[in-house]
């Protein structure tokens, strides 16, 4: 055999040797490869394995993931989203939040870089992992960021004005004893929060009170009820059995109570005071139905 055939086996017999041995270094020697959200991240040094858990470099993978890390003494603390973790060098246990749990394997030295396992720090940032023994090839898909907040709308200095006309119709009970019948209409001229102003005028056409009315009145709203009162100018006609029929304008006074049944439609108590006009202590109690338009 020649001097060149011998050198050719050789080279055959090392390449060989060189494969086998290539397959049976750990998978740290061979390379893991890491995925963040898909994309192959540089680690230096490289990923290990110890006891089939990866371990990385501190540096390096933690960034990527939105966390925070710092390193002094052998301790280690990691902060993500407002939690804490604190890991110590040679230490089989993990702290979160105060609270402790133990680890598998605890980090580690080695050449002057600080390893931390993998799976433990990931899933602590709330990211998903999975490995694929064949490919050796750690995935990462860190949680999606959520949608900011929109920011609140801030409330108009200036209320909204809002104007409405609203008819009123309903029995009158009069301190006469004799029920008449009242018409009337109100005009919201502003609304601020929960307080309308308007305007109102009613008038009653009955056998014993006959009045015509107008004021201005304010109306405070609590969900579907209503509270108010008004002031106006009324003139009025009461006529009695054992009186003659007296005509005077006089100042009065009216609360009024309320409920909104739906956005066209509202019932309303009220009682107006005539001290003037009515001197026999007769008040007038209505009750009416509004019709808004």
């Amino acid at each position: 055999m020649s001097r060149t055939s011998v050198r050719m086996a050789w080279r055959g017999v090392i390449a060989c040797l060189l494969m086998a041995l290539v397959f049976r270094l750990p998978a740290s020697a061979a390379g893991i490869a890491v995925l963040v959200d898909g994309k192959l991240i540089s680690l230096s040094p490289a990923p290990t394995i110890v006891h089939d858990h990866v371990f990385v470099p501190l540096r390096g993978v933690l960034e990527r993931l939105g966390a925070a890390v710092s390193y002094a003494n052998r301790k280690i603390d990691i902060t993500s989203g407002g939690d804490v973790m604190e890991l110590t060098v040679g230490v089989p246990s993990v702290s979160v939040n105060g609270e402790s749990r133990p680890l598998d394997d605890p980090p580690f030295l080695s050449d002057g870089y600080v390893f931390v396992p993998l799976y433990v720090i990931a899933v602590f940032t709330g990211a998903d992992v999975t490995w694929n023994g064949e490919a050796q090839t750690v995935s990462i898909v860190t949680p999606p960021t959520p949608p900011p907040t929109p920011a609140p709308t801030p409330a108009p200095t200036s209320p909204p004005s809002q104007g409405g006309l609203e008819v009123k119709l309903g029995p009158s009970f009069p301190a006469t004893g004799k029920a008449e019948v009242l018409v009337g209409a109100r005009y919201y001229f502003e609304q601020y929060g929960a307080l309308s102003t308007s305007a109102y005028f009613e008038a009653i056409a009955g056998t014993q009170l006959r009045h015509l009315g107008f004021g201005l009145g304010a109306d405070s709203t609590t969900g579907p009820l209503y509270f108010g009162g008004a002031i106006g100018l009324y003139r009025s006609s009461l006529v009695l059995p054992d009186d003659p029929t007296s005509n005077r304008t006089s100042f009065g006074a009216r609360l009024e109570a309320g409920v909104i049944l739906d956005p066209i439609l509202s019932l309303e108590l009220s009682h107006t005071f005539l001290p003037e006009i009515l001197r026999r202590n007769v008040g007038e109690t209505d009750l009416t139905l509004g019709f808004h338009l």
